[in-house]
């Protein structure tokens, strides 16, 4: 029997994001069935913000946005800043409890090196440590996070160990400032695999190289995987409920949405990203993946969240959300494009015949080539011979 095949994997590393958590314990889960030794590398890199976003906004660049809102709206965000700031040590102590939850989740269910690195700090020896190195999956490549650097694409390592799977850049185009790196990283790649179209185009824009569009490793492991590492929260409602989980600003119009198809289909209102249902907020990836598959509706900009309502079956609408002006939409638009889901964006969505109305028999069948297309890329860039 040959010796195992040891692996590090580079990711985003943090304890308050659940799709990043999430797609880690995926990568990790998927290497080990193909019998690889697994480690997540802890990278620590935190690169200032002033160089990373040009476009940070001042107290001055807000009057225009203050000036032109309306008076119901200026009233509930005045409401909302006196709400924090009145329970701003009751939001600290449950902030602490979440990150809390998700330390004990890394500390349980992955496996992360007990050495960190960081830009400034890479072992001289790092790349010889493993076998192969693999860049993925999340948004490791997006050049607008504090934490992304080439690191992220593995240049510690020798040539024919990097490896990208469904390494994601999050934004449709890169900022030019970050063009030439970009260029230079990714043609000293050996083996890559994105999440998007949009970054394959990237990739061939810049290098020339063609390069595959993979589904984000959590769509690789199964409706029982997830439900066996699920956890119910104490705060679950017995009631069927609508599960809200919004990363980018929620308007007003969108507030009385909501409102509205939860009292016309009597379901009650859990609200994830919501700091005023405090205990709910902190829950953890565990809890995360329990509430979406008992949700009677999800509504979301997510990502993941998207993800998870595909693998449990749950019926699910997707706001459009933007980053610095960026569409962050270019994941959600690959996936559903393959998944043939482009109907559940909110704008295409006809909210009273389809609300509830998905036929997910057909994602089933894609699903399995997609699944299948990923682990022969993994098999073949790890030089795993199929048994």
């Amino acid at each position: 029997m040959s010796e195992k095949k040891k692996v590090g994997i580079v990711t985003l590393h943090g304890y308050f994001n659940y799709g990043n958590r999430l797609q880690n314990y995926a990568v990790e889960q998927i290497l080990k069935s193909l019998g690889c030794e697994v480690e997540s590398i802890v990278n620590t890199t935190r690169i200032s913000n002033e160089n990373k976003n040009s476009n940070k906004s001042n107290i001055f660049n807000k009057f225009p946005k203050i000036f032109n809102m309306s008076f119901k709206k200026t009233l509930y965000k005045v409401y909302n800043k006196f709400w924090y700031y009145n329970n701003k040590n009751l939001i600290k102590k449950i902030k602490k409890e979440k990150e809390n939850k998700f330390v004990k989740f890394s500390e349980n269910f992955l496996n992360e090196s007990n050495n960190t690195i960081s830009i400034n700090d890479i072992p001289s020896d790092l790349g010889e440590r493993y076998d192969y190195f693999i860049a993925g999956s999340d948004q490791v490549w997006n050049p607008l996070f504090n934490d992304t650097s080439h690191i992220n694409f593995l240049t510690f390592a020798p040539y024919k160990k990097r490896i990208s799977f469904s390494a994601s850049f999050g934004i449709p185009e890169i900022p030019k400032k970050y063009v030439n790196d970009y260029k230079k990283w990714l043609n000293e790649m050996n083996s890559i695999s994105v999440r998007e179209f949009e970054g394959a185009k990237i990739i061939k824009e810049l290098t020339g190289r063609d390069s595959k569009v993979l589904v984000d490793p959590t769509m690789l492991l199964d409706k029982k995987e997830w439900l066996d590492l699920s956890k119910e929260s104490p705060n679950k409602p017995n009631s069927k409920y609508l599960f809200i989980y919004i990363l980018g600003n929620i308007s007003l119009e969108r507030k009385k949405l909501i409102k509205n198809i939860a009292r016309n289909n009597n379901l009650e209102i859990v609200n994830l990203t919501d700091m005023k249902q405090l205990d709910t907020y902190s829950s953890g990836p565990r809890e995360f993946i329990d509430f979406i598959n008992s949700a009677s509706l999800v509504l979301t900009d997510s990502f993941h969240a998207s993800i998870f309502s595909v693998i449990f079956r749950t019926p699910f609408v997707v706001f459009n959300r933007d980053y610095n002006n960026m569409s962050m939409n270019s994941r959600i638009n690959t996936l559903f494009k393959k998944l043939k889901l482009e109907s559940r964006f909110d704008e295409n969505l006809d909210f009273e015949k389809d609300l509830f109305n998905i036929n997910f028999n057909i994602t089933d069948d894609i699903l399995k080539q997609e699944k299948l297309k990923a682990i022969n890329f993994l098999k073949n860039s790890l030089d795993i011979k199929s048994d």
